[in-house]
């Protein structure tokens, strides 16, 4: 039994993000290899417990005490994604008393704020987790080593299906330029209409978004507003908790459809710290429009024309379109073997799981 806890709403197994994606697939690789998987909530407003497949459990519970003593009638490794600060003391001193069961900790946001970082670490830092930091980017393997953990990279995972064999070229004249993702500042989204406007008098560029809004965030709300308004570009809005089985097929489909990804971060810490979309567009052949921010040019590749390193983003990523035709071959050469070479399928996926957690099949 493996349970990933933490912390409702900053992972579900039913929502649209990317940390929701990120346990949906570990789940996924580990029910393929027989292994029994819950997930564990605390602070929902029901509770409730769900068995959506064979071998997945879905737990929620209102408090923090309650999710301990689930815990003790469990066993197994335990991967933390998020404890509330108030409810740090009390977790410290519970895995202290249980030394040996192996909790490990997932590290996926990289805050801009040194402060916001340490406190980040702090309850690791106080009593180190007797298991592994999984990293999402090569800058949080360095961190949580700083801190006295035992950490190593663990790039988010990529499903099978998203690999796709791709002609060189596009497919026709026509360049398709696709934004998925969340509706929010901190991602840049309003660039995308931007750039659209700016390359609106040559019919060769198609630009397309696919998103989802957090009902809570009014920053958000107000950025779906200003960016529906650029006529230029096609919005598909979609709810946050509506992820279904299909889902992960239509976003595959969408992107083996593009030419271009654009993830115009204005930060990372808006996201996961390597975002699964950079790696999900890259496994579909697409050429990635960027910003050269945080890990993404070690990732995805420092020499890259479709990374923007400084200046005016949507001044930078308009030029780089209108030279797309003759940037496309050889970029999605380069993005193919890159990405196989990172070990994200479900296969390496597993392979590194089961080393760093230390799984048995």
């Amino acid at each position: 039994m493996i349970t990933f806890f933490g912390l409702f709403d900053t992972f579900d197994y039913h929502h649209l993000g990317g940390m929701d994606s990120f346990y949906r697939r570990l789940a996924e690789v580990l029910l393929r290899e027989r292994h029994e998987v819950t997930f564990l909530h605390y602070g929902s407003n029901v509770e409730k417990t769900e068995s959506p497949r064979a071998g997945l459990t879905l737990v929620y519970l209102r408090n923090f005490r309650d999710t301990l003593e689930y815990l003790d009638g469990s066993d197994g490794p335990v991967v933390v994604n998020a404890i509330h600060r108030k409810d740090r003391i009390a977790f410290i001193c519970y895995r202290k008393s249980r030394p040996t069961r192996m909790f490990h900790m997932v590290y996926s946001v990289y805050s801009e704020s040194s402060l916001k970082r340490t406190l980040y670490m702090l309850e690791s830092r106080i009593l180190p987790y007797n298991g592994l930091g999984l990293c999402v980017s090569p800058r949080l393997t360095l961190l949580a080593q700083k801190k006295k953990n035992w950490a190593g990279l663990f790039l988010p995972p990529v499903l099978d299906h998203y690999f796709r064999d791709r002609r060189v070229g596009a497919a026709d004249d026509r360049i398709r330029i696709t934004y998925l993702g969340r509706i929010d500042p901190g991602k840049g989204v309003e660039d995308v209409a931007k750039i659209a406007r700016r390359v609106a008098d040559d019919g060769r560029y198609e630009f397309r978004g696919f998103g989802y809004v957090w009902s809570g965030s009014p920053a958000c709300a107000d950025s779906l507003e200003r960016v529906r308004s650029a006529e230029q570009v096609h919005w598909d809005i979609a709810d946050r908790s509506g992820w279904s089985p299909g889902t992960d097929r239509k976003i595959a489909d969408i992107l083996s459809d593009t030419d271009i990804l654009i993830l115009p971060y204005t930060k990372l810490s808006s996201t996961v710290d390597i975002p699964l979309l950079l790696l999900e567009g890259m496994a579909a052949g697409c050429c990635v429009l960027t910003r050269a921010i945080g890990d993404i040019p070690a990732v995805y590749g420092r020499n890259s024309p479709f990374l923007v390193c400084d200046g005016d983003f949507v001044g930078r990523a308009t030029d780089i379109i209108r030279k797309a035709h003759a940037l496309i071959p050889e970029e999605r050469r380069r993005v193919a073997e890159r990405v196989r070479s990172l070990g994200v399928d479900s296969s390496g996926t597993y392979v590194r799981l089961s080393h760093l957690l230390g799984l048995a099949r």
